[in-house]
């Protein structure tokens, strides 16, 4: 009881210190149009329910909800992988991904703050992919351990006519941290949040498959430049109990995680640059050392650990101006402290390629590659243990997205990973599969 108030007072404390001092920014920026929420409810105002659903606009009663400020959908996905280890021998395995989320907006519904509610929950299904191929890297971005989570369940409010937003509750740092619009074409999980964050800590980031609670504070100074900074819990779910959605809040145990973005990101995209940020991250726990010792003989223990990742994003060509149809592409580069993590760096780019045939406009085709190297001292405790880390495990993927009808699509998905290092004995493995999704 003494570890979970002192660790709420400490994230009270940190979101306070991070509100207050950008109160007084935000009082002195002039007016602006401020951008829509990531997975608000303004980002659904002007969806066409008949076009991107299945069941439709339920005879207007969906868009009367809407005006109202309430918008819900349920989907599906799923995943059928082949996965070849250089013919040795080969395993076909399924994965589904069930959801819902509801969003409400006060200012709409009861005329009151400008804020909203979202709660998102999820059913994972079937067998998982990684266990068998033995990389680091995840083949899907939405395989996890079979399981029913309240992934995120938040409240956010919006100041100073939406020169800024705090949110509060159980939170996903992927809606807007290191978010890359073009690289969300990719099945792979590297390619959505860096590996080197996913990685990192004791269960790494508060984000899919698990997210914790959480304070979020974001700054628009002008409509196209950015800062978010967070505070949370320092270990999502709990790592003893698995099952369900877990919040454990424990000082001396766990600590708490800070995140911080700037960037500048334009309004829609344009011949050029569209997005660009550099981020950190900090876990203030104690974690001992990979090889150090101290005097005593035990592990050596460092005060936090910590990161930084850059990214950018752009567009190469564009079929006519403000066209949707054209070529974007992504570079992501990322390190963590070596002292205490395994991996040192965290490299991926891609490109992504809408309407790239001719009737077809709204289809997705996508290559990417990704590297990630490992840490001098991790390399030297496992080759301690007669383990040999040969870096960088590197993995490519292709994929294409087709939308067969409203609300229907179909993905065929291609990746290689070589040289995986998950597991000693792991070889090289070609996984041919797609994905299919559902928008009720």
């Amino acid at each position: 009881m003494v570890s979970f108030v002192a660790n709420c007072k400490r994230i009270c404390k940190a979101g306070i210190q991070l509100v207050l001092s950008c109160i007084l920014v935000g009082l002195l920026l002039p007016p602006l149009l401020f951008a829509q929420d990531l997975d608000g409810l303004d980002r659904h105002g002007n969806i066409s329910l008949r076009r991107e659903t299945i069941t439709g606009n339920w005879g207007g009663l969906r868009t009367e909800l809407l005006d109202r400020g309430i918008y819900f959908r349920g989907g599906y996905m799923g995943e059928l992988f082949h996965m070849d280890r250089r013919h040795r021998n080969s395993q076909t395995r399924y994965f589904g991904y069930l959801d819902f989320e509801l969003h409400a907006n006060l200012q709409q519904l009861l005329d009151g703050p400008d804020g909203h509610f979202f709660f998102y929950a999820t059913l994972l299904h079937g067998n998982r992919f990684q266990p068998f191929i033995g990389s680091v890297h995840d083949l899907s971005n939405i395989e996890g351990r079979s399981n029913l989570l309240l992934m995120q369940a938040w409240y956010d409010q919006h100041f100073f006519q939406r020169r800024m937003a705090i949110l509060v509750g159980i939170y996903d740092i992927a809606n807007e941290f290191d978010y890359r619009e073009s690289a969300q074409v990719f099945l792979n999980g590297a390619f959505g949040t860096g590996v080197d964050l996913t990685e990192s800590g004791i269960a790494g980031v508060p984000t899919y498959p698990l997210t914790t609670l959480g304070m979020r504070l974001r700054i628009n100074p002008t409509p196209n430049w950015y800062y978010r900074g967070a505070v949370l819990d320092g270990v999502p779910g709990d790592p003893q109990n698995p099952r369900g959605t877990r919040v454990v809040l424990d000082a001396d145990d766990e600590g708490v995680l800070f995140m911080n973005e700037v960037g500048y990101e334009s309004a829609r995209p344009r011949l050029g640059l569209n997005k660009a940020g550099i981020g950190s991250w900090w876990y203030t726990k104690r974690f001992p050392d990979l090889v150090e010792t101290n005097a005593s003989g035990n592990p050596a223990t460092h005060t936090g650990t910590q990161g930084l990742y850059l990214f950018a994003e752009g567009t190469f060509y564009l079929e006519y101006p403000r066209s949707k149809q054209g070529l974007r592409g992504f570079a992501r580069l990322g390190f963590s402290d070596q002292d205490v993590n395994a991996l040192s760096t965290y490299f991926d780019a891609g490109l992504e390629y809408t309407g790239l045939f001719p009737g077809r406009d709204k289809d997705k085709a996508g290559i990417g590659i990704s590297y990630l190297f490992f840490g001098d001292k991790y390399k030297q405790r496992q080759r301690a243990a007669d383990i040999v880390i040969d870096d960088p495990e590197v993995l490519v993927e292709a994929t294409y997205k087709i939308r067969v009808q409203p609300g229907v699509f179909l993905q065929p998905d291609v990746q290689y990973v070589f040289n995986p290092v998950a597991r000693a004995g792991a070889v090289n493995t070609l996984s041919v599969g797609f994905r299919f999704g559902l928008n009720f």
